[in-house]
């Protein structure tokens, strides 16, 4: 295996070397509408103590200019909470129904972004349902909360997800909270080599040594 060999080899096994994380941090809510009467699913009350934060990993960072790009192929993990509903990747009962990016020069977040997850709230998925939903739209400028939401259709969302929430309705048992905040972009994120790394990494030191001794054993032309 000659240097160059290795060194696509290694660029391979670290797919997730350029890794970033995008970052939301919510300000406390600006407004609730908590549920009138409890008829179904888990009724719960948004207060204005509480607030949307979380995160989300591409495998490389967001291109620049991006306008309303479906980048949920793109995601390595997510996870957001609202104060009363947790939304996360790992998550079997999430669903990413939109995640259409806009970017900057810089490739910062701007206002033409639409992320929606959802949460299913119930054990059937068919309708009737109830789902949690939390939307970030804009740069940051709007988010919205919804616990406890009526599911009316199911299917494949725009962001390609299967067994996703279609249209939602909020009934007397659910509840809904307003808010604002903004996105930061973290560093990229830089993983502890694994055994396929560590490997091609020896071997890549190793075939370095030899050709420099073998350089070293050659006899001197005049």
């Amino acid at each position: 295996m000659n240097r160059a060999m290795i060194v696509c080899a290694l660029v391979s096994c670290t797919s997730t070397w350029a890794a970033t994380t995008y970052t939301f941090t919510g300000t406390n809510f600006a407004t609730t509408t908590n549920f009138s009467s409890c008829a179904v699913g888990p009724c719960a009350s948004y207060t204005t103590a509480m607030r949307a934060n979380g995160s989300f990993t591409t495998a490389t960072p967001l291109a620049a200019n991006l306008s309303a790009q479906n980048i949920a192929p793109q995601l390595i993990a997510y996870s957001f909470s609202d104060g009363l509903v947790s939304y996360s990747m790992t998550d079997p009962n999430s669903r990413v129904y939109d995640f259409s990016v806009s970017t900057g020069p810089s490739g910062q977040i701007t206002s033409s972004t639409t992320i929606v997850l959802e949460e299913w709230q119930s054990v059937s998925h068919t309708p009737p349902s109830r789902v949690a939903i939390l939307e970030f739209l804009g740069s940051g400028t709007t988010v919205q909360a919804y616990n406890n939401t009526a599911c009316n259709s199911d299917g494949v969302s725009p962001a390609g997800t299967a067994d996703s929430c279609l249209a939602a309705l909020a009934d007397a048992s659910a509840s809904s909270a307003t808010g604002a905040g903004a996105w930061t972009v973290g560093a990229l994120t830089v993983p502890t080599l694994g055994d396929c790394e560590l490997f091609l990494l020896a071997a890549f030191l190793a075939v370095v040594a030899w050709l420099q001794m073998r350089r070293r054993s050659e006899p001197t032309r005049v």
